[in-house]
């Protein structure tokens, strides 16, 4: 080891240099600072990135939120008259295609076999399935396309066969249909399935609050 003042070669246990008087310092503790000063830091920056991906997902969430919002305040649900001619012109469509139905099954020779439970849990299957049909592979049922009206997700995307069998099944309750009475905004009613479902029902081509 030298003098790192004077560069005069020091003995092994001196604390201080013979040529110049200058106190030895020991470099090896100094060292071993150093290295795990380099090592700690390292960690240090390591644990931060985990708050820092969940602050990516909740400002992700978060704008997804205000995209949803904006929808909702932007796009006009259908007013109530439309979702009243829609209610009842499926009803009419429905009672078709529950007719038709029944008469398979009559030529099939079954309908000896219907029970008034069978009768009505058959009925109530019919209904969900003309819905989800309907409105999963068209985005609107029948109804729909005489009122010039269609189903939207809230972002204002299309929606999924989920959310269609969503709405479907909450329409197979008869009080849902209280919804649209017990609705906060009676004019541009949301029912139940709607809310449930995450859905609109809107115009076709959708139209603003400010028009």
């Amino acid at each position: 080891m030298y003098c790192i003042h004077c560069g005069n070669k020091l003995t092994g246990n001196a604390k201080f240099c013979h040529s110049c008087g200058l106190e030895v310092v020991d470099e090896k503790p100094a060292g071993d600072n150093a290295v795990s000063q380099e090592i700690e830091p390292k960690e240090e920056t390591d644990k931060p990135n985990l708050p820092n991906e969940h602050e990516d997902d909740a400002l992700v969430s978060e704008k997804i939120d205000i995209k949803r919002k904006t929808v909702e305040q932007n796009f006009r649900p259908a007013v109530v008259y439309k979702r009243i001619a829609n209610f009842f012109l499926d009803l009419m469509f429905y009672y078709a295609f529950a007719l038709i139905v029944g008469v398979v099954i009559g030529v099939m020779g079954f309908a000896d076999q219907l029970t008034p439970v069978y009768d009505k849990l058959l009925g109530a299957i019919l209904y969900y399935f003309y819905y989800l049909i309907s409105e999963s592979s068209m985005d609107k049922s029948p109804a729909k396309f005489i009122t010039s009206t269609k189903v939207i997700k809230r972002d204002g995307s299309k929606p999924t066969f989920k959310d269609y069998a969503v709405r479907s099944l909450v329409r197979v309750f008869l009080i849902e249909a209280l919804s649209f009475v017990t609705t906060k905004n009676a004019g541009n009613p949301i029912g139940w399935h709607d809310s449930t479902a995450g859905t609109l029902v809107v115009d076709d081509p959708p139209k603003h609050w400010n028009k």
